[in-house]
């Protein structure tokens, strides 16, 4: 599942990233729960437990999309 993610639907969402450049952390949030969703329900799916958003993602191995 994780792979999917990573190939067809990551790119998707970073494809228009450098035209759209959202700066309005309300946008950025909009864009970012897509993958914090998916992550909480792979980790349900498939019984790993889900401590956080940063700690799953830090886990999986994957970045997020919020500005440093």
């Amino acid at each position: 599942m994780l792979k999917c993610y990573k190939v067809f639907i990551r790119p998707i969402m970073e494809y228009g990233s450098t035209l759209y450049s959202p700066t309005l952390k309300c946008l950025i949030r909009k864009v970012e729960s897509v993958q914090k969703s998916f992550l909480y329900r792979c980790s349900k799916k498939f019984n790993f437990e889900y401590q956080s958003y940063f700690d799953t993602l830090e886990a999986y191995g994957l970045e997020s999309f919020l500005l440093p």
